[in-house]
């Protein structure tokens, strides 16, 4: 088993913690403290699986059912935001699905969007399954960012039962491994697409680098970005071209320059500000940031932060 999968995340945990204040403080486990993601984004993989359990065992599903009731007040979470401003369900998927690749997470989710009104949803994994506890808690987590990114009207079906945010806190225990869920909502509010400039308003590299920064963790295409400034494809590389630019520059330009802002804020990990600008994992992170700065992400922190 590869050394990350033995971990778990600190963010997460802080808020099952949380969660578990709110319902009731006995519920934790004596001398249970809540992690400091920047102090280490990762904590024991076994020991969020106990604290699960725990609280599965004393309270049932409920806590970790309406563990969504808490991002809001995590939005100053660089993933959670980053999550929220999906704007769409497609992108929602995709940037959770990510975001599960990127922690190299041993218990990962099949997700299948349906007539864009339902999630369909699998819990599997590469080793021991996960456990009912587990199960709820990712359903809880997704149940709460589809009503951050613009659901309406949501409905939790799990274990035979159907929830909505304000009764997923009476659920009891799972009976069964609660490993299938389905999500549904009324509407889904789309937010405002950004509106670059019209052309000829400002250069085209700049009109690109202000639409890629919209949502700089988002799976950019040149076609989509060429349809979202009113231009076909050809015409986006040749104006780039005559610039000495790439669609693929420019975007990498951009989500340098988003990494570079996260790390002087100091208040993510680097793990997270990889994944929060888009990167596939890690290592793609470090040589782009390298290669850009000519100093690593860390080295660039402790530079600019003194």
């Amino acid at each position: 088993m590869r050394r990350e999968e033995n971990f778990a995340s600190a963010s997460l945990v802080a808020l099952v913690i949380g969660s578990a204040i709110e319902a009731d403080p006995d519920l934790l486990p004596p001398g249970t403290k809540a992690p400091d993601p920047m102090r280490d984004a990762r904590v024991s993989a076994s020991g969020k699986r106990e604290l699960l359990r725990h609280i599965h065992e004393r309270r049932g599903a409920g806590p970790l059912l309406c563990i969504g009731r808490h991002l809001g007040n995590a939005a100053a979470s660089p993933v959670l935001a980053v999550l929220a401003n999906a704007g769409r369900p497609d992108i929602l998927v995709d940037k959770w699905l990510r975001l599960e690749r990127y922690g190299h997470a041993t218990n990962r989710t099949k997700i299948v969007l349906e007539n864009n009104c339902a999630l369909d949803c699998r819990r599997y994994a590469r080793g021991f399954p996960p456990t009912p506890a587990e199960n709820a808690l990712i359903a809880g987590f997704l149940f709460g960012l589809c009503g951050l990114a613009g659901a309406r009207g949501r409905m939790l079906d799990i274990d035979g039962q159907r929830f909505d945010a304000r009764t997923a806190a009476t659920a009891g225990p799972l009976a069964g491994d609660g490993a299938r869920f389905r999500i549904t909502w009324n509407e889904w509010i789309l937010q405002p697409a950004a509106s670059p400039d019209a052309p000829g308003s400002e250069p085209l590299a700049e009109r690109l680098d202000t639409l890629l920064s919209t949502d700089v963790a988002r799976n950019w295409s040149l076609g989509e970005a060429a349809g979202r400034l009113a231009i076909s494809t050809r015409s986006l590389q040749r104006e780039l071209g005559a610039q000495g630019l790439t669609f693929s520059t420019v975007l990498r330009r951009v989500r340098v320059d988003e990494a570079a802002r996260l790390l002087r804020a100091d208040t993510a990990s680097l793990a997270e500000i990889g994944y929060c600008c888009g990167y596939a994992d890690q290592p793609h992170f470090q040589r782009d940031f390298r290669r850009a700065l000519n100093m690593s992400p860390g080295e660039y922190r402790r530079v600019a932060i003194g």
